[in-house]
């Protein structure tokens, strides 16, 4: 099986300078090899070569040799149905299969149609006002129930396997960018974080596993105290026995928090 990594630009320019910012500060160049911070999995899914944004530090892997095609998508909001745009980016194979997979987990929610189009649009590059509109009005739908999607999304994560890889990043990143306390971003992205970690053949993270260092630096982002820190490394170190895993969660905590866990 042939693989590569192609970096998925959508998320910095569809939010905006406020959140570019947060992408800018949190996934630093010097921080990590970018070819080891943020690997999302679309293994699944089929995919064509897209122009792509070289400084945005998310990634997914596409598997080209996939043929299935995807059921076609059938939006039930008046809002959704008449976005000529939105109608036209919908039928990339990659954005309906991440919609379909969401849709699976959340379709019995109210908000499961806005989550899964925010979800989806993180396969497409654009910088069009039409993409950030849909972004933004997606956010807005989400925060409008943001207790319920948290709710959702927290009792969820524990049922998305490693093949699901890129759907657990951009959960990830939703939880980060949507307008929720900070205690409930501090629990979520910890628990995220001190996850086991499943190495790949070569013995570096899997590409679910990379996004354990996304949490950890929306765990900075969040205003996370280093004691609060403290007791999610723990959680981490105890979950992982390898010392070489035990190793690797040591350098992605102290990058972000430095001096905050013993090497």
């Amino acid at each position: 099986m042939n693989k590569k990594y192609i970096i998925v630009a959508s998320l910095v320019i569809a939010i905006g300078a406020g959140l570019g910012a947060v992408f800018n500060d949190v996934f630093r160049e010097d921080n990590f090899d970018q070819d080891k911070l943020i690997h999302v999995n679309l293994d699944s899914l089929e995919s064509e070569d897209r122009v792509v944004d070289s400084n945005n530090p998310i990634h997914k892997t596409v598997n080209k040799e996939v043929s299935l095609k995807p059921k076609r998508i059938e939006f039930k909001k008046v809002k959704y149905i008449e976005d000529e745009y939105l109608k036209d980016i919908s039928q990339d194979p990659d954005f309906e299969n991440v919609f379909h997979g969401a849709m699976s987990k959340f379709g019995r929610f109210e908000f499961a149609e806005d989550l899964a189009i925010w979800l989806a649009i993180g396969v497409i590059f654009d910088s069009s006002p039409e993409y950030g509109a849909i972004f933004e009005n997606s956010i807005k739908e989400l925060n409008s129930q943001k207790d319920e999607v948290y709710t959702a999304i927290f009792q969820t994560m524990d049922s998305i396997g490693a093949e699901d890889s890129f759907l657990r990043q951009q959960l990830i990143n939703v939880i980060g960018v949507m307008d929720l306390e900070k205690d409930k971003k501090i629990s979520f992205f910890g628990n995220e974080a001190s996850r086991v970690v499943v190495l790949d053949e070569n013995g570096d993270f899997s590409p679910d596993s990379m996004n354990i260092t996304n949490s950890i630096a929306f765990l900075k982002h969040s205003g996370s105290s280093l004691d609060e820190v403290r007791k999610v490394y723990e959680k981490s170190i105890l979950a992982n026995s390898d010392p070489k895993v035990q190793e690797e969660l040591t350098l992605r905590f102290n990058t972000y928090f430095p001096g905050s866990v013993d090497i």
